[in-house]
């Protein structure tokens, strides 16, 4: 059987290159091909600033399709020659485009700033559609940040978020096999917050206290009970855990500052619930530190 196609959301701009580079490194891992897809979508648009509506230019902004796929293709023969590299250009919209392809991929990969088409794909409702939709893994490539000379690079490996939910365990699924391919290790987290425990009346209680014991002791058996079956399944994969008393979006961007993937469920439950349906999936999107991959319960 052949391997499904890792998809790439490419307009030929820096974040799409990016994601290029990224999607051709995990199709080598994977032994996958991979498909670029560019839209340029033939609805009218609103023309600023005086408003109206304009045709656009059909056949112009398919030339700059075929060009910038064209340019893709190129590029990826001279950094992977040994990974298969197809193209379509589509007339649908970014979301469109991307979550069509997705039905049969092995995950799609965007950057999280683009041009034309898909200027907007992480900000605003089309993001939300994406993640919210896609029926594999989305991984977006967020801009390089400045290498910092306290941190030892790939230091936490690949880092995911964890909340005992059912897309928490397909997120935990996604991260023991990309650790296992990169051979690096794989830090579960799990934040976790309490209405009781949050309320004033135990603000003052000190954190080594009975009570917080307890709290804290649970959340690790909510964590361990997660972990178990994937720990069975790829056991040579290096394993750490972290449960954090804190906020979900703080405590995964601060994990992400180590990392070279931070996965997330799509949706989760306590702490990670509409992570990314939220200010914490937009958050994840704009701020980690490093590409971002969301995974969607199956069902």
């Amino acid at each position: 059987m052949n391997a499904k196609a890792i998809v790439v959301g490419f307009d030929g701009s820096t974040g799409a290159h990016a994601a290029l580079a990224w999607a051709l490194a995990e199709a080598r891992m994977r032994h996958a091909p991979v498909r670029l897809v560019y839209a340029a979508p033939t609805s009218v648009q609103l023309t600023p600033p005086f408003g109206g509506y304009a045709l656009p230019d059909v056949d112009e902004r398919r030339e700059t399709g075929r060009q910038t796929l064209a340019a893709g293709v190129a590029a990826a023969a001279i950094s992977a020659p040994d990974v298969g590299v197809d193209t379509r250009l589509t007339d649908a919209t970014p979301p469109v485009a991307l979550l069509s392809d997705a039905a049969d991929s092995e995950m799609v990969v965007v950057g999280s700033r683009g041009l034309g088409g898909f200027s907007e794909l992480l900000v605003g409702s089309t993001s939300v559609q994406l993640a919210t939709h896609a029926s594999c893994p989305v991984v977006v490539i967020r801009p390089s940040e400045p290498p910092r000379p306290d941190l030892v690079p790939g230091a936490a490996g690949v880092v995911v978020g964890v909340d005992g939910s059912d897309t928490s365990n397909e997120a935990l699924g996604f991260a023991f096999e990309e650790a296992a391919m990169r051979g690096v290790g794989l830090t579960a987290v799990h934040a976790w917050q309490s209405a009781y425990f949050d309320s004033p009346a135990t603000e003052a209680l000190p954190s080594g206290s009975v009570v917080a014991d307890e709290f804290q002791a649970s959340e690790m058996r909510v964590l361990n009970e997660s972990i178990r079956l994937w720990t069975e399944k790829l056991p040579a994969v290096t394993l750490s855990r972290r449960v954090v008393h804190g906020d979900p979006v703080t405590t995964l961007v601060d994990a992400s500052r180590s990392a070279e993937l931070l996965i997330v469920g799509s949706r989760g439950r306590d702490g990670f619930r509409s992570l990314l349906l939220g200010s914490v999936s937009h958050a994840m999107v704009h701020h980690a530190h490093c590409p971002v991959a969301v995974v969607r319960h199956a069902s």
